[in-house]
This record gives structure tokens, C-alpha cells and sequence, in this order.
């Protein structure tokens, strides 16, 4: 089987190190030929140098985006690719060393089955706060899977980007990326992989979940902070927001206030209160804050444009 890596990065030096380096000790059976894609999107650290280092001892084929996108770097690499089975995950993972092994077993067992994730655990730069564990939900937050999923046929919102696998079939029928989703720049709407598997299994494709692929995703200390917290849950915010145009098919119905849901923007006010009130230190407040300003704030624009135009 061909089985192909492929993943984006953007001054990734930092991550890439760690990653690349577990990515030596990957078991690599003779019947599983391994490829691994790399889009450099427009990073200005040394992540070319970082990646040229380890093209001597491991397959990796560096490409460039100089569009920022996530998502369009993905759609670009995909080009490239001609794999069986290929194995979408970010700039900051450390694998089981059996995770390719994992997955590609699964992919030649469940014929049936086109969409594959597996376990994301936390790798915590210093053991996090109690109070923060208990205050926020780390799915968002930090892509980490849930403790009580176990192997077998999954919703494809089970699956997500660190660690999920697709088949070509997937793609050679025309399935890819929307590039208006996904991390490009500072603030963005976040979810471009799941909106991908949801169109995917609507489309016919089904998702198979693999307890024994796991890989640990790496958590920065500054995404500890109150601040990265605000920011993330405002992009989740805005992919909420998308959801439920797609549940409502248009822009949700509701009484309004400032060109917002009314109910969106007392909660938006009432938890950013609470959060200063707290000096910032309460994980719980702070969360749910970013993520109601996150969704008036993706509202405002789809309102603005149903009555002014595009």
C-alpha cells in the first residue's frame, strides 16, 4: 500500500524538531511504501532549513505556498499525491511509533470505509491547571479526543485534523478543502477539516474510528494563557455560527440587537464581565466570552452583506 503524510506549516521551527524527530522512529512494514508531503506556507523563520535536514534520512518532499491557508496548502499538496491512503495531520504531533501501521491495517480491514481518525492526546508543557481542565472544553481548545471513543464506525465529527486518514477515492471524486476555513493569519474560522468530513459523509462516505492510531498533540505554554484562550474560542465562535446556517439553511431567525442575536450579545457582554471581574483568571468565563463575540461577530458580517450586497 502507498501510503502518503501530508501536513502545512508556517514557522514551524519550533514544533518541527520534535515532530520530525518521532517521525524517525515510525515503524515502516515492507508492505507499506511511506511518502511525506510538506507545504511551506510563507514561513519567514527556519523552517526550510529545519525540513532540508531531515530530507536525508526521511522521505519528506518540501513544497511552497506563499498564499497564506492552511486549506489552500493542503488542496496544493494534494496534487502531489497518488497514494492509497493519505494522512492528513499538523505541525505539532508526536506519533506512536505503530500509528501508520495502525491506520493502514484499518484502511486494508474496512473496505467499507473511507474516513479514518484516531486518538489526539495532550503533550502539556508543564502539567496544566486543574481548574482550567474542568473550565473549557478541550476538544476546541486543544483538538483532544475524548476518552470514551472506541474503534469501530464513527460520525466523521469523531475524526479530526491532527490525526485523520483518507482514501483517494475521496479525492478523485472531487472532494477537497474550502479554503474559507482553516488557520490563515491571526483570525479565521476555524472547523476546515470537519466541514470536510461532514460534506464527505453526506456525500456517501463513511467514518471509521482507530483507537490504536494515536499521536500526542503538542501544547504550547502561551496556549495556557487566558489571552490564546479569548482567541481561539472567538474562531470556534465563528465556526458555530456557520453550523448553524447549515442547520437553518440561511441566517439564523432572531430578535436583534446591534445587528447581532440579541441572546448572543447579553451573553457576550455578561461573560466578558465575568471574566474581568476575575482578573482574567477564570478559564470558564474567558472561553465562553471569546466564543459569543466569535459568533456576532461572523452574524454581523453575513447580515451586513444580506442587506448591502456582496
Amino acid at each position: 500500500m502507498k501510503l502518503d503524510i501530508i501536513f502545512s506549516t508556517y514557522n514551524g521551527s519550533a514544533r518541527l524538531g520534535p515532530m520530525l524527530q518521532a517521525f524517525r522512529g515510525l515503524e515502516i512494514p515492507t508492505s507499506l511504501q511511506v511518502s511525506i508531503i510538506v507545504i511551506d506556507n510563507a514561513s519567514t523563520d527556519n523552517t526550510a532549513a529545519l525540513l532540508r535536514q531531515f530530507q536525508s534520512d526521511l522521505p519528506i518532499t518540501v513544497l511552497e505556498q506563499k498564499e497564506p491557508g492552511k486549506n489552500k496548502s493542503l488542496n496544493f499538496g494534494l496534487q502531489f499525491s497518488t497514494a492509497d491512503l493519505v494522512v492528513l495531520t499538523d505541525d505539532d504531533i508526536l506519533p506512536n511509533a505503530d500509528w501508520l501501521v495502525q491506520l493502514a491495517d484499518a484502511c486494508r480491514t474496512q473496505p467499507d470505509f473511507d474516513l479514518f481518525g484516531g486518538v489526539i492526546a495532550p503533550h502539556w508543557p508543564k502539567a496544566p491547571p486543574r481548574r482550567l481542565l474542568k473550565s473549557i472544553p478541550l476538544g476546541p481548545a486543544y483538538a483532544i479526543t475524548p476518552a470514551d471513543i472506541t474503534t469501530g464506525p464513527c460520525d466523521t465529527s469523531r475524526i479530526w485534523g491532527p490525526n485523520m486518514a483518507v482514501r483517494r477515492r475521496v479525492f478523485s471524486a472531487g472532494y477537497h478543502f474550502d479554503e474559507r476555513f482553516g488557520p490563515k493569519g491571526q483570525d479565521y474560522v476555524m472547523g476546515g477539516e470537519s466541514e470536510f468530513l461532514q460534506r464527505c459523509q453526506e456525500g456517501g462516505y463513511r467514518g471509521y474510528f482507530v483507537e490504536g492510531a494515536r499521536v500526542r498533540h503538542i501544547i504550547r505554554k502561551e496556549q495556557l494563557t487566558p489571552k490564546w484562550l479569548f482567541s481561539r474560542a472567538h474562531r470556534f465562535g465563528r465556526r458555530l455560527f456557520y453550523e448553524d446556517v447549515s442547520k437553518h439553511e440561511g441566517l439564523p431567525q432572531s430578535a436583534e440587537l446591534m445587528g447581532a442575536p440579541r441572546w448572543a450579545v447579553r451573553q457576550s457582554i455578561q461573560w466578558q464581565l465575568a471574566a474581568k471581574i476575575a482578573l482574567n483568571m477564570s478559564y470558564n468565563a474567558t472561553w465562553k466570552a471569546g466564543l459569543h463575540k466569535g459568533y456576532i461577530h461572523e452574524y454581523q458580517i453575513w447580515n451586513c452583506r444580506l442587506k448591502n450586497g456582496p
